[in-house]
């Protein structure tokens, strides 16, 4: 199942837990809430603002008595899932439009680092990266699989949905091009 299908599901469930009188409506409930969270933090991220939106919807009671009816507190319950329905459906149709005009903007757990050589900042950066909860891809530490370098992972560019490219000073550049007759190559792929 792919990012869309479930969230497709997602959205589904929450349907469903809208109409439910069920007796296992609170085990069904915090099923949905947990693979909801699971799903956001996946796709974007365990800092990002979509995850901390969804967890500042209020599907519990803030005050509640002894003598509080239990209607009251599926109703508080229901009124968070149609908010959090309403948050998913916006997610939906963004992607949908995405992917009407070709584009993927669903994998979120993945930044290619296009890199010169200077390792330190390449190594930096990374970091950065990965405190996000997002995976760099450094194409230097892919397998070559016995292709040229340029030419890794090519087949699976659909994959890197965001770059992070650090560019020298224009004196630096310019250096680069006089050692490196391949420069202008290279800079048509990135």
């Amino acid at each position: 199942m792919d990012d869309l299908d479930e969230l497709r599901k997602l959205i589904q469930q929450a349907d469903e837990l809208l109409v439910s009188n069920s007796r296992q409506f609170k085990n069904e409930f915090y099923i949905w809430e947990m693979n909801t969270e699971r799903f956001l933090v996946r796709v974007y991220g365990k800092n990002s603002p979509e995850v901390k939106n969804f967890k500042g919807i209020s599907f519990h009671l803030p005050i509640w008595f002894p003598d509080t009816p239990m209607s009251e507190f599926v109703s508080w319950t229901k009124s968070g899932i149609q908010r959090a329905k309403k948050y998913l459906e916006e997610f939906l149709k963004n992607f949908e439009n995405n992917s009407s005009k070709g584009e993927n903007d669903m994998n979120l757990t993945k930044v290619f680092i296009v890199h010169g050589h200077n390792g330190e900042i390449k190594q930096k950066v990374a970091r950065l990266v990965e405190q996000q909860n997002i995976k760099p891809i450094i194409l230097d530490e892919q397998p070559n699989a016995g292709t040229k370098p340029l030419s890794k992972n090519l087949n699976n560019t659909a994959m890197w949905v965001r770059q992070f490219v650090y560019l020298p000073p224009m004196t630096q550049v310019k250096q680069i091009k006089k050692k490196n007759q391949n420069y202008e190559h290279a800079k048509m792929w990135f």
